[in-house]
């Protein structure tokens, strides 16, 4: 069978070595299996039926750098970006791009092939492209009307027929020597070019929100954000594939992200021959795009191929470098000098460094004084606090008498004592909140009957039906929280309480039945497809929910809510905002358990090794979520994360002091299991310990699993299983259900999402605007 010729390099116009483009230009045939997640099953296949293409162009830039006047080329230099002025032209064989994304597992940001392993980080994002990068949230929208009108003023410039071409945004950088102007054109052209470019040859003018100051533009998250776009496009590249692991009949099919960025990083982990004359040399300096060059492409590309695989793509030939020599090490070493100094000048620093010798002698006996002094300062601290805390007992012992176990009383005056304990409370006030009906020594009612009831909670906070999956005793831990207004022991005794409420365990099926409303919005919105064959989404196409800034247009909706599909990840963290307005607020009730649960995006940064954790990434959206929520008081948090193709969820369980491991397919190895949980605990503690919330932190929280819980039976509900596990698990028990209550959840949780009373966005009128 004659082979057809396949091009093996990007829409990059630069030329490719001849060899390489000889020897990787033409597509076979066999098709290997599709990767599964790190610690379920390592795949050892090729990519050889893929026939991807994608926009990185580093042409685009070096035609660019030689139309800039001087004044132009200033204003880079000011703003930090005089590296673009010595950006190389390259280009990458797509042969070899696709190998590496094979191999890498998106829910890790992890490259995994054999005992080779790359965790892909956003520093590493950083030294490859030169970028800057801070810690706030990338910027693709805004609520504020005046930045919503400038937005849209500045699309109008860039906007030719329907669509905004580079060549326009080229058009207007031309000669333009007014600083903010062209600082924004280039600036978008970059994101445009390299950092995100799109499918297709526009530039990407949503973001223009976060280019309103350019002053501002180092303070955004642009590694963290350029990463988690590649995983994403590394997730749809490895979902072209049918559920039998074999490649879809696809050809020219366009990728998004700087995708090119993870082959250069493999590239920099190999431990290739150096240093031999008759070998070429790496210049392995950054930003790496300025010092990559095609000979070194060429040259890694035909000693790493592996020809005794029978694939004309399969790599991997060399073995990995340690990340200490490789320009990703956060250790530099420091450069040692040698110093020829005068016989006289040497004879000087002989005798200061005697000198010094002795001054280290009084320091180091200054330092003990200092030493006792602050014990004995700490001892008698100490004692006066004792001595407080007697005072307080004697005069309140007669009052405590009269009070019922369990509830904390404090006097008056005790509490005048010491100012110090002014968060203690006389009792638990029952009327804080409402409490939410049911108990869960009783099934609740489930059954949907009107509007007003699908925006009361969620059936987080009771336990219906058969409870299938139980955890094995645990060591009692206690929250260690200090809630506004409630005391950390009573915090404590509160959730001695909620452990020590008992779970009915009826016989049945827990069962869901819909309101005929929510079957009608189902039928109307997902079922049928308003939008005929419309439904694709593009960047001017106005959202169909918008939740606390998070939004979701109508194809976005419509393909993760529809039967048989993949829950999203933006689906995911809206649905999660909906999640936490309808959680319990009740912080006291035994039958309650208030349930908070984290989006996508900052939970897949929380698995990462805490070696290598940044805990400043974490921080902005941490502090939001505890200002809205108050985490002090939550029960049970939810962290739903996607390992390859597939939705996990893990619970920090705060109220029985461990960790719980959700997997509707069971794909995860248990070793697998306790290394995500213990990441998370760790992680999380890191950034609380920033935040200044959960002092005692998390860190020695294990995996205790529940056993036996529901399984999905399809290969397309795992997104749908976590929202119920985070429904139905009281910290113990998860309650049983078939594959009916999946479906119906399915529906309800379209529903819910967008009849939400933090829904903007009137959804019944926004399709007539597209």
């Amino acid at each position: 069978m004659a082979r057809r010729r396949k091009r093996s390099v990007s829409s990059d116009s630069s030329p490719e070595p001849s060899k390489v483009r000889a020897r990787y230009g033409r597509r076979s045939g066999d098709g290997g299996s599709r990767p599964l997640p790190l610690g379920v099953v390592e795949s050892d296949s090729d990519c050889d039926g893929y026939h991807i293409k994608h926009r990185f162009s580093t042409t685009r830039i070096t035609r660019l750098v030689k139309s800039l006047n001087d004044t132009q080329k200033g204003f880079l230099c000011k703003h930090g970006f005089g590296f673009i002025l010595n950006v190389k032209k390259f280009c990458i064989p797509i042969g070899f791009i696709e190998w590496v994304m094979t191999h890498t597992v998106p829910g890790l940001n992890e490259f995994s092939y054999g005992k080779k392993r790359i965790k892909f980080t956003p520093d590493m994002v950083c030294k490859v492209l030169g970028i800057p990068s801070g810690d706030n949230e990338v910027r693709l929208h805004s609520d504020d009307s005046e930045v919503n009108d400038l937005v849209a003023k500045w699309k109008a410039d860039y906007k030719e027929g329907r669509t905004y071409p580079i060549k326009k945004c080229l058009h207007l950088m031309k000669n333009n020597n007014d600083e903010e102007s062209f600082m924004r054109s280039f600036l978008l052209f970059l994101i445009s070019s390299i950092m995100v470019p799109d499918k297709s040859n526009t530039v990407r003018v949503n973001y223009l929100y976060s280019l309103v100051n350019i002053g501002d533009f180092a303070s955004f998250d642009w590694a963290g954000h350029i990463l988690h776009e590649v995983m994403g496009e590394v997730r749809r590249f490895q979902g072209l594939r049918d559920f039998l692991g074999r490649p879809l009949d696809i050809s020219n099919f366009y990728m998004e992200s700087c995708l090119p960025m993870l082959a250069i990083i493999y590239m920099d982990f190999l431990d290739l021959p150096q240093g031999n004359r008759r070998v070429h040399s790496l210049n392995y300096s950054t930003p790496r795009i300025c010092h990559l060059t095609p000979d070194d492409i060429a040259f890694v590309v035909e000693i790493d191929l592996n020809t005794h695989s029978g694939h004309h793509h399969h790599y991997g030939l060399h073995p990995f470098r340690d990340i200490s020599q490789t320009p990703y090490s956060s250790v530099v070493p420091p450069e040692v000098l040698e110093t020829v100094l005068h016989s006289d000048v040497k004879t000087l620093v002989d005798k200061h460094n005697l000198l010094w010798q002795d001054d280290l002698l009084v320091l180091k006996q200054d330092f003990k004084n200092i030493m006792s002094k602050f014990e004995r300062l700490h001892h008698a601290r100490v004692m006066n606090l004792a001595s407080d805390l007697n005072a307080l007992y004697s005069r309140s012992g007669e009052s405590r008498r009269n009070v019922e176990p369990g509830i904390p009383v404090v006097s008056q005056t005790a509490v005048d004592v010491s100012s110090s304990l002014h968060n203690v409370v006389d009792v638990v006030n029952p009327n804080i909140h409402a409490e939410v009906p049911g108990d869960v020594n009783s099934p609740l009612h489930n059954v949907v009957t009107d509007h007003d009831e699908l925006r009361t909670p969620f059936v987080v906070n009771s336990v219906v039906g058969a409870t299938s999956g139980a955890l094995p005793d645990a060591n009692d831990h206690s929250s260690g929280n200090d809630a506004q207004g409630i005391g950390e022991s009573t915090m404590e005794k509160i959730t001695r309480k909620k452990r020590k409420a008992t779970v009915v365990q009826p016989s049945d099926y827990k069962k869901l039945k819909l309101s005929s409303e929510v079957e009608q919005f189902y039928l109307q919105y997902v079922r049928h497809n308003r939008m005929g064959r419309r439904v694709q989404n593009n960047p001017t196409m106005p959202a169909f929910i918008s939740v606390n800034g998070f939004h979701l247009t109508y194809p976005e909706f419509y393909e993760s809510f529809k039967a048989t599909t993949n829950l999203s990840d933006k689906a995911m963290v809206v649905y999660a905002n909906v999640f936490n307005n309808l959680s319990s607020k009740d912080v006291t009730s035994a039958s309650s358990r208030k349930k908070i649960c984290f989006g996508p995006h900052f939970s897949g940064k929380l698995i990462a090794d805490p070696n290598e954790f940044v805990s400043q990434s974490c921080l902005g959206e941490l502090k939001k979520m505890h200002k809205r929520l108050d985490l002090t008081t939550a029960n049970l948090l939810f962290f739903p994360i996607i390992i390859g193709e597939h939705w996990v969820v893990i619970c920090l369980n705060i109220l029985y002091g461990n960790m719980n491991f959700f997997d509707s397919l069971n794909l995860i190895k248990p070793d697998k299991r306790k290394e995500l949980c213990e990441n998370v605990a760790k992680n999380f503690t890191s950034v609380c310990a920033l935040a200044k919330i959960f002092p005692k932190g998390f860190a020695d929280y294990k995996e205790n699993s529940p056993k036996g819980y529901p399984k999905q039976k399809t290969i397309h509900d795992c997104g749908i299983y976590d929202m119920i596990y985070m429904d139905v698990f009281d910290g113990k028990t998860v309650s049983n259900f078939d594959q009916e209550f999946a479906v119906n959840f399915r529906k309800l949780a379209a529903y819910r999402i967008a009849t939400s009373t933090i829904n903007d966005v009137d959804t019944r009128n926004v399709l007539g605007k597209i």
